[in-house]
């Protein structure tokens, strides 16, 4: 991270140490543990700390070195990037995008907003993928991950516009128009028999989505899983 004063850097590494050694940033418990580690006494560690926290980021770059970092050591023939919507004792609500790893997730970019004050998602989401637009070589396709509560026709559009992959969980109560059909019918007709499934491209909703519609019987009772894609013959 270029950007960042140098002197943060011997900061933020026993920041982080302290974190996944304590799995906490207390801030009490994380000065005593790298007082005792250090020898630097516990109040010196409070102002270093205090100083870190007071700094001016700037959250974008920081994204991007982190999207980099990943890619760098990972070094992925396909990436794969999860949104998901955390609300944290009903204060915060933080919305990040990680990258989907081994059974697990790394934040890469988030924003953390009010919980309980009506708030507009979508310009938050779009700032984020728009800062890490760019940043994937071509060559590695970029599949994007959401579930049921981030449905929106605007993210859908705002996750193509970084030339990346949808791949959006819906509830099924709308209407689809197949490429070969004249008038939409609900979406439910295209459901498989359980166990199947079945890959529709067409035109999603009253506005006409152009996509394609992903139907298939979840696992452990999960029931039929309806998702949206972007559409290959657009």
């Amino acid at each position: 991270m270029p950007h960042l004063n140098p002197n943060h850097y011997p900061l933020l590494a026993h920041l982080i140490f302290g974190l996944l050694t304590c799995h906490t940033l207390a801030q009490t418990t994380l000065c005593t543990w790298l007082a005792l580690l250090t020898g630097i006494a516990p109040n010196t560690w409070r102002q270093r700390l205090k100083r870190l926290r007071q700094h001016r980021w700037d959250a974008p770059a920081c994204f991007r070195a982190l999207l980099q970092t990943v890619l760098h050591l990972v070094r992925p023939d396909r990436l794969w990037l999860a949104l998901d919507a955390t609300t944290l004792r009903q204060q915060h609500t933080v919305l990040g995008v990680s990258v989907v790893l081994h059974q697990t997730a790394i934040p890469i970019a988030w924003r953390v907003v009010p919980a309980t004050q009506p708030h507009a998602w979508q310009s938050e989401w779009e700032a984020l993928l728009a800062c890490l637009k760019g940043q994937v070589p071509k060559t590695v396709p970029v599949y994007v991950l959401t579930d049921r509560g981030l449905w929106s026709p605007r993210l859908f559009r705002a996750i193509r516009r970084n030339g990346w992959h949808p791949l959006m969980r819906i509830v099924p109560n709308g209407q689809f128009r197949a490429c070969w059909q004249r008038q939409a019918v609900p979406m439910e007709a295209f459901c498989p028999a359980r166990g199947g499934q079945r890959a529709v491209e067409g035109f999603a909703f009253q506005y006409g989505l152009r996509c394609t519609l992903v139907v298939f019987w979840g696992g452990a009772g999960a029931g039929a899983m309806v998702l949206l894609d972007r559409c290959a013959c657009f």
